[in-house]
């Protein structure tokens, strides 16, 4: 899109607040061709309205086509009215975006329709090997209460037939594999980033221990040294062991003695201690790098049911709309926005929680899952028949099967209830989870705070605490005296 100033015969759409875009043929400011509903009866047709009816709000913009394949002006404008008043829209195969292309090129396509129809393949093939997750379960749950609005009526192109539904699955096909070949590199990358992580830190410690046994030789050499200097000393002062001075002397290097052997322990002990907390430190990092890699896998499985949900919802609302089923709409759209703050608070708790109550709310939403399945199972194969068997054995002018009827709407408003149920549990539990979070993380803050002035307090006292000096000794006065 370069220019937002259409001009007469041009290729328009606005985006919509659910986050599609509706295409239609620019005339004038007058006139614009596209398909909408009238007021009277609510059927979607193509018709002739201004542009800010077009527009409702939104902002213009001009699809640009290649100018080869562009009919003359003339010729557009005149397909177009000729449209006027036609029916049979379809959202997959015969919406807005196919008829504003039929209109300007002649091509019956829509890349919107097309990325519908991908999703819904998608989520089919999820379905059907039995590894949708919890929302896609409430998805199936609400469009059993609701009937299946994905049927549509057949459709063609006055000037140039569509793809055949073969080709379009080829393409569908072709897009998901490589969307999921996508997401699996994303996560070889991450689990190849962590395993780099680790393998450093296994090499950082291990250069650690080499420098702390370095560092433990030394020592091992000063006190050999520092021996044999005693040795000497010792051999020295038993040459006159009748000397007083050297009596106090031996004392007094016994002192030191004993002062340097008392060092050189503590360094040792803080050696080894060192050492020792890096490899609590290395372990806990391992174990952290563990977590996240099943933090991870849980956030892309969340991510993709998001997905799953946010297509699978848009579709069914937007076929209600189409079919001018307002009221089923509004039920559907409602459900959505719970199903997607339910959705969204899932993936927060996963990025922001401890992993044992990650679990503990995954195994919650699959017992919650297994409700409404059975829920819905025990309905279908059970309650369901009987009552449609009863309903055939009357004629539909009779008042009996007005009633079973009736018995039947109210058994799907009372499945629709249950859903909502499980949804507000569902929501009540994350809340609370998210609330413990917050308090959490302000009394560990507020600990945190405490214990760093306490150990700021201890250092600054031990810095004003200092050893007592050695004493000296004068080697002459080691020396025997001369006679």
């Amino acid at each position: 899109m370069s220019s937002n100033i259409p001009r007469r015969g041009d290729h328009i759409r606005v985006l919509r607040s659910l986050g599609y875009y509706h295409h239609g043929v620019f005339i004038s400011n007058d006139e614009v061709i596209h398909f909408t509903t009238a007021e009277d009866d609510g059927i979607l047709r193509v018709m002739q309205t201004d542009l800010q009816q077009f527009l409702r709000g939104g902002e213009l913009e001009v699809v640009k086509h290649d100018p080869a394949k562009l009919y003359p002006v003339d010729d557009i404008v005149e397909y177009a009215r000729d449209c006027v008043g036609d029916t049979g829209y379809n959202l997959l195969r015969e919406n807005c975006e196919h008829f504003a292309n039929e209109c300007v090129i002649g091509e019956h396509r829509s890349k919107q329709s097309d990325g519908f129809i991908g999703a819904l393949k998608t989520a089919a093939d999820f379905a059907g090997g039995k590894v949708m997750g919890l929302f896609g379960s409430l998805i199936s749950g609400a469009l059993d209460i609701f009937g299946n609005i994905f049927s549509s009526p057949s459709s063609s192109s006055s000037r140039k037939p569509a793809k055949t539904e073969k080709v379009k699955l080829e393409e569908v096909e072709r897009d998901r594999q490589i969307k999921l070949a996508e997401i699996e590199r994303d996560k070889s990358l991450n689990l190849a980033d962590k395993e780099a992580a680790r393998l450093k830190i296994e090499r950082d410690t291990q250069i650690r221990l080499a420098e702390l046994e370095i560092e433990q030789k030394k020592l091992e050499q000063i006190e050999r040294d520092r021996q044999i200097k005693l040795a000497e000393i010792e051999r020295d002062k038993s040459l006159n062991l009748a000397d007083k001075e050297a009596a106090r002397l031996k004392i007094e290097q016994a002192h030191q003695i004993k002062l340097l052997q008392e060092q050189t322990r503590s360094r040792m002990a803080e050696a080894e201690q060192q050492a020792r907390l890096k490899e609590l430190e290395n372990e806990m990092q391992l174990r952290l790098i563990d977590k996240d890699n099943e933090r991870i896998k849980l956030a892309h499985d969340a991510q993709r049911e998001l997905i799953q949900l946010q297509t699978m919802s848009q579709i069914a609302i937007e076929k209600a709309k189409t079919e001018g089923f307002t009221e089923r709409a509004k039920q559907l759209v409602i459900l959505q926005e719970k199903l997607l703050e339910v959705a969204e608070k899932r993936i927060a708790i996963i990025a922001s929680g401890s992993m044992p109550i990650i679990r503990e709310i995954e195994n919650f939403y699959g017992e919650v899952n297994d409700k409404i399945n059975a829920n819905r199972d025990e309905y279908n194969t059970k309650k369901l028949p009987q009552l449609l068997s009863i309903l055939r054995q009357y004629d539909k002018d009779s008042i009996e099967y007005e009633i079973y009827s009736e018995q039947i709407k109210d058994d799907r408003i009372q499945q629709k209830k249950f859903i909502e149920q499980q949804l507000a549990q569902v929501a009540k539990r994350q809340n609370l989870i998210i609330k413990s979070f917050m308090s959490s993380r302000d009394k560990i803050l507020a600990q945190t705070v405490q214990i760093t002035q306490q150990i700021a307090e201890k250092y600054l006292s031990a810095e004003q605490t200092t050893l007592p000096a050695l004493p000296s000794a004068d080697l002459k006065q080691l020396m025997p005296p001369k006679t």
